[in-house]
């Protein structure tokens, strides 16, 4: 794979559209975990003592690791470069931060990111869900979870291919101003599941309205994971198991009102043709922008992901690198 070869993905597109592939479901889960991690790093203290190599809050992380951190913004060009190293990896069996034609890892980083500040690289290989390696192998990691838990980091961009995974954090200046940075529908295809459960991150002030559209129709999000200015909310849906629904996330907080994705709406379902389609169904229907949320609570977490196979991880944290715009 020649980096000379990698198109880069148009600058034009609106925060959270997905262009040629990027990001795909699994990099998205990536993400929506990392920024879950961030907000509420003690809530999932049951997931590290179960770990691959447990760990306990209370214990092993340092202080700073304990105090919750704003959720990092999807930046396409941290997508691309993170994507490009999972496929390098997975293509010639390979595991480095370095590609595997000699590339160093912040040569690669800066061909497809440009802008200015420390950038940092978690890559893992064989964890069966992106839940497992974010909770059960980066956070019981010291250096990765220092990776994941800088504040100084602004932007993310996530890669998985097969099963080797990439994450790219960057210092520079986030693409949106959307409060909501990641959001998600799980499990991947309704079938395996009776209700589909939707996630979104969230980190503003004044929030009234917060909800996820489901083919047409908004359902209201309730906090699962923080607090309320800087927490992940969730929903339950019950979505067709034969087609393909459509949906996005709304939210009105003093900062203004926002869609995520900016153009578009991304798909769940067993016959889904793509991850995303451009338009917001029910958008003709007013709401009141003052609305406030109802049945905001805290619920515990869980894991539904199954262990197995080798897991690997390696870790290049903090590097700073200064560049020009």
């Amino acid at each position: 794979m020649d980096l000379n070869s990698v198109l880069l993905l148009a600058a034009v597109s609106g925060y959270g559209d997905v262009v040629d592939g990027y990001p795909s479901w699994d990099e998205r889960a990536v993400h929506l975990w990392t920024n879950a991690a961030r907000v509420d790093p003690q809530a999932f203290n049951d997931e590290y003592n179960n770990a691959y190599q447990p760990c306990d809050v209370s214990i092993d992380f340092q202080s700073e690791e304990r105090i919750p951190k704003a959720p990092l913004y999807y930046t396409a060009p941290l997508n691309e470069s993170a994507r490009f190293h999972s496929q390098d990896m997975s293509d010639n069996s390979w595991f480095d931060h370095n590609s595997s034609d000699g590339t160093p890892f912040p040569d690669r980083v800066s061909r497809f990111y440009t802008d200015s500040g420390m950038v940092g690289e978690n890559i893992a290989m064989g964890y069966p869900t992106a839940y497992d390696t974010v909770f059960k192998g980066w956070m019981c990691s010291a250096g990765h979870r220092q990776n994941i838990m800088t504040a100084g980091y602004i932007e993310l961009g996530t890669g998985v291919v097969t099963s080797y995974y990439t994450q790219n954090f960057g210092g520079g200046e986030a693409d949106s101003a959307s409060p909501v940075r990641m959001g998600l529908h799980h499990p991947e295809k309704p079938e395996q599941a009776e209700l589909t459960t939707f996630y979104a991150d969230y980190e503003g002030s004044g929030l009234r309205t917060l909800n996820v559209w489901v083919d047409g129709k908004p359902e209201s999000m309730a906090l699962l994971y923080g607090e309320a200015e800087m927490g992940v909310y969730v929903a339950e849906k019950n979505l067709s198991r034969s087609g393909c629904s459509e949906y996005y996330f709304e939210v009105v907080d003093d900062s203004g009102s926002y869609l995520i994705p900016e153009d578009g709406s991304w798909l769940g379902g067993k016959t889904c043709d793509g991850l995303w389609v451009e338009g917001h169904k029910g958008k003709d229907i007013d709401l009141d922008p003052d609305a406030m949320l109802d049945d905001v609570y805290l619920i515990g977490c869980s894991s539904t992901g199954t262990s197995g196979g080798l897991m690997v991880l390696s870790m290049f944290g903090l590097l700073a690198i200064r560049r020009t715009s």
